[in-house]
């Protein structure tokens, strides 16, 4: 990911850093819970209207050499990957990527995909049912058949749904925004918070940059959309852009409910943040604010070389609130002040000279 790293002309929001802090509540918020590291958007080959290149069978293979706990195979215009032998529900996460046309936004680009998490298949195919004029769905049957059409819609039919699945106790992601819509305006990349928005899309593709300036402008906008990462593999599995999430067990449900919350990192190291008991991707209660923001940085993916010097970065929406060079693991406390939106954590590479981790914030209003 190509980022600008120096800390030269970016705005400072300087902080005072804990001295000997109690870390005790951050290890209470995470008690139990272990990293589990993977990628929420990939593609497989499952035949019908798939155009991944890898079977389920060879991604399950591929799993213990490139370090992964989970993939969410996330196939185009069908359901049938979440039928066959091979589909894994202790692996494979459940869902789909459509893809939709807003009819009556008056942009360049009115195209977005976005994926579609479920607890169950059966859901899946209840969600499509229920919307024959967006998906002319033909697999109500939960049977290893199913596929749907990428239609036109208004925009507000679309948040319906996007509704109805939060309801359904799903998620929702938008994938690699601004390589599909094209505007100026970053809300019509927004759906509501608590919605996926892909930040980090493979490190060595251009469309970071711009994923990366958009999550940051909605953010500074006061809105609250759940970062993730991606190789939305296609191909051979890599393992380049990592999720990290600390859960008591690996479970499809355990995998969405840390989507909904907003306590994922991404990136090859596991990034701990609370304030009070709020953790990453909540909102701290408003007597909170003042308390030390607790953060720990570690849990390094086994492909992370040694060696490399890295910056921890705390930013709010002023700008950077405390930044710490070295290695791992980070660890530590600031006092958070009133009037900021959120805390969030940056990491560096400053070896290779790119950006290295992103947390989600702890918002504070």
């Amino acid at each position: 990911m190509i980022l600008e790293t120096a800390l030269d002309n970016k705005p400072q929001d300087i902080h005072t850093r804990v001295s000997s802090p109690d870390l005790s509540p951050l290890l209470r918020a995470y008690a139990g819970r272990m990293p589990f590291r993977g990628d929420f958007h990939c593609h497989g080959a499952t035949g019908g209207t798939s155009d991944g290149k890898t079977t389920l069978a060879d991604w399950r293979a591929a799993a213990v050499p490139l370090g992964l706990d989970f993939v969410g195979i996330l196939d185009h215009r069908q359901v049938r990957h979440l039928y066959l032998e091979d589909y894994d529900k202790d692996f494979f996460l459940c869902g789909t990527e459509p893809a939709i046309t807003f009819c009556d936004m008056n942009i360049p680009g009115p195209s977005i995909h976005y994926l579609m998490f479920f607890r169950k298949p059966e859901d899946l195919s209840v969600l499509l049912d229920r919307y024959p004029d967006v998906y002319g769905f033909t697999g109500c049957e939960f049977g290893t058949e199913g596929h749907f059409e990428y239609r036109s819609t208004p925009r507000e039919r679309f948040m319906e749904i996007i509704r109805d699945i939060y309801d359904m106790g799903g998620f929702v992601a938008h994938p690699h925004p601004v390589d599909v819509m094209k505007s100026d305006d970053p809300l019509d990349y927004f759906f509501g918070d608590g919605v996926g928005l892909e930040v980090i899309y493979r490190e060595n593709k251009r469309i970071t940059d711009g994923d990366y300036d958009l999550w940051t402008k909605l953010l500074a906008m006061g809105k609250k959309p759940v970062m993730t990462s991606t190789d939305d593999t296609h191909r051979a599995p890599e393992g380049i852009s990592i999720n990290t999430v600390y859960l008591t067990e690996k479970t499809n449900d355990a995998l969405i409910d840390a989507l909904r919350c907003g306590d994922v990192n991404g990136g090859k190291c596991g990034i701990r943040l609370c304030i009070g008991g709020t953790v990453q991707g909540g909102t701290c209660a408003p007597e909170d604010i003042g308390k030390p923001l607790l953060f720990s940085a570690g849990d390094l993916h086994r492909s992370v070389p040694a060696g490399h010097e890295y910056r921890l970065d705390i930013l709010t929406d002023r700008g950077v609130a405390y930044s710490e060079t070295g290695s791992f693991p980070f660890s530590g406390a600031i006092l958070t002040r009133p009037g900021r939106l959120f805390y969030r954590v940056e990491i560096y590479d400053l070896t290779d000279d790119r950006i290295f981790a992103l947390s989600n914030p702890v918002y504070c209003v």
